[in-house]
Order: structure tokens, then sequence, then C-alpha cells
């Protein structure tokens, strides 16, 4: 039986006559990246070999402090390499996507430009027309005395708090394309109709007036102002507006349309800021205040809402789907590919 080292052990070994057997004390143990796989003990350099008397056991314990000094270096190589090694991107279904033939180059670029100073929004990127918004909720044909649910109120509340100059329009029986020609009589330039399914907001159709075109949207991940933690106020300043990775004809022409519905002159003074980010064909709302520290580092306060949007059909003129003319229509066969992307 080994003893370990000590006043007991010393006059045990003193009356039996036996010799003391060696036993070190472990110390730290690291991970040895390339030669040992498992977890070494360094404590083991630290003894001497010249005092242990048993052969077996002494050979061991040299086998061992080569192994702990060869895993060592290994480990010295192995960190000068990652220094010096560059770290390399990984590769995402972004960097796989097939290249759209609408896609936005310098070569076009010009051409584009060209056209959008005569499309419909022409005038308000020219500040000819203020944006005034009209919303409303969608009909339900199978319940038409049911009034909107509770979700859908919230995030009509919360659109009208994001997008200036919005008035509220109850649907009540009337049909949309009567509530089309109040609102261009009333001088409204866009109009948004919300529709729910299961007392969740679903569908959003928004339709530029007076002329079109219309574009009818998924919504999807809806959540509410009050939900967000740590959340800033809203004030009535008017917000800056991103556009973020809109990079095809259509996308562009999308980010014309969201950009139509806020005023073109932002109030810097109250730091809010509007984001419409696109990624795989969803397009990702988001509302912050940003706040500068130092002059140099800028935070971000968010305020709320998030929603997600995803593009089903646009179509020009306003809204008819019986006999209106679709510029671009999402089909099941689209959603195959999952490398292609419209926007």
């Amino acid at each position: 039986k080994e003893q370990t080292i000590g006043k007991v052990g010393k006059r045990k070994a003193k009356k039996e006559g036996k010799q003391q057997k060696y036993k070190y004390k472990p110390g730290k143990k690291i991970r040895a990246p390339t030669y040992l796989g498992e977890a070494v003990d360094v404590g083991i350099l630290r003894k001497d070999v010249s005092g242990i008397a048993n052969k077996e056991l002494r050979a061991t314990v040299r086998k061992k402090q080569k192994m702990v000094k060869r895993a060592l270096k290994d480990r010295e190589r192995a960190q000068e390499e990652d220094e010096t090694k560059v770290k390399q991107k990984p590769i995402t279904i972004e960097d796989k996507r097939e290249k759209e033939k609408s896609l936005v180059t310098e070569d076009n670029m010009e051409e584009i430009m060209d056209d959008d100073q005569f499309d419909e929004f022409a005038a308000h990127f020219k500040e000819e027309i203020k944006p005034k918004v009209m919303v409303t909720t969608g009909y339900n044909h199978l319940r038409p005395q049911k009034r909107p649910s509770r979700h859908l109120r919230r995030f009509i509340n919360d659109l009208m708090m994001i997008i200036p100059n919005t008035h509220y329009l109850s649907r009540r029986a009337f049909k949309l394309k009567d509530i089309i020609e109040y609102a261009k009589k009333k001088e409204f330039t866009m109009l948004i109709v919300v529709g729910e399914r299961n007392n969740i907001p679903y569908n959003m159709i928004i339709c530029k007036l007076p002329e079109g075109p219309t574009a009818t949207f998924r919504v999807s991940s809806f959540l509410h102002t009050k939900h967000i933690q740590r959340r800033a106020k809203h004030t009535e300043w008017y917000p800056e507006l991103i556009l973020n990775n809109f990079t095809t004809r259509l996308g562009m022409r999308m980010g014309r349309f969201f950009s139509a519905m806020f005023p073109q002159q932002p109030e810097f003074i109250g730091r809010q800021v509007a984001t419409f980010h696109t990624q795989r064909d969803f397009v990702f709302f988001r509302h912050h205040r940003y706040e500068f520290k130092n002059g140099k580092r800028c935070a971000l306060q968010e305020i709320g809402p998030r929603f997600t949007l995803r593009l089903k059909s646009l179509q020009l003129g306003t809204f008819d789907p019986q006999f209106g003319e679709f510029e671009w229509y999402r089909t099941t066969k689209m959603d195959v590919n999952k490398k292609k992307w419209y926007l």
C-alpha cells in the first residue's frame, strides 16, 4: 500500500523497515490541443525524479513529464498560429445567393434613377405632396358585426404612433372601393388595411392614392410596444428612415413605397429612426432612438413595435383583385429555391 509523506508515515516506515513510495500533489490541469486530447497535470514537472527509488515508477514519471512538455509546446505553437492566422468568414446562404436578373448594379443605376423621376412616388419625393395616411381594418364576411380584436387594435395604435399624420377609420360594413373613393375626396395619399386571422394581425394592404400601386403583405412576429423591455418613450418628432438591403429593381420600388408614407424632412432633434431591413424576402421593421456618448460612441434604445412583412403581390392601380393588373405576384414555386430572393 502507498503511504503519504508525513510524521505518521515516517514512523511506520522506520518500524517496518520499508522504503517510502513517491506520490506527487496534483497541480493545474490544461487542455492539450494537438498531442494530448485529455487534460494533463502540470504539477508533475516540479518533482525531481532522482528521489524515486522504484525503477518502474521513475520511468513512468519521466514519460509523463515528456508528454506534458510536448503538450505545452504544442499549445504554445497553436496559440501562435491562431494569432497569425486570418479568421475565415463563415459561408452563409446569402453568400450562395443566385443572381437575380433585375439586380441593381452600377451599370443600370442611371436608367433606374431616370425611371424613378416619373413614377407614382415622384411627387412625394419632390415634396409637392405631404403624406396623409388612413388606417382601417379588414372586413370579416363570416362575422360582419365582429369588432377588431385586442391584438389588432394594438397593432393599429402602434402604426399610428410610428407614421405621422395618420387617421383611423372604422370599417363597419363599408366596401373597400367605397373607402378608396372617400379617401381620395379627403386628399389622403396612402390607405392601409390591416386584416386578422385567429385574433392576430395576419395581412396588410397598402394602397397609394390616387393612382396606385397596391401592395399586399403577410404580417408575422408582431410584438407590441408595451412588451419590449427597457423601451424608450415615443415622441411626436418626425423619424428618420433607413432602408437596408433592397438590392433588386422590385426591392427599390418597395423601398420608395415605404418611404412615401413618411415625411421627407425628418426632425433630427427627436433622434428617432424607423428601419426597414430586408433579408431573404422578409422585411423586418424596428423603431429606435439613438444617443451619442462622448461624441464617439452611439447607443440605441428600442421604442417599438416589432413586426415582419413578406410581400405577396404588387398590383398596378388601386385595389382591384378581380380585374386589376399585377406587376408582381408570389407563387408557391418561388419558395422552392431557398437561394433566390426577389427584393
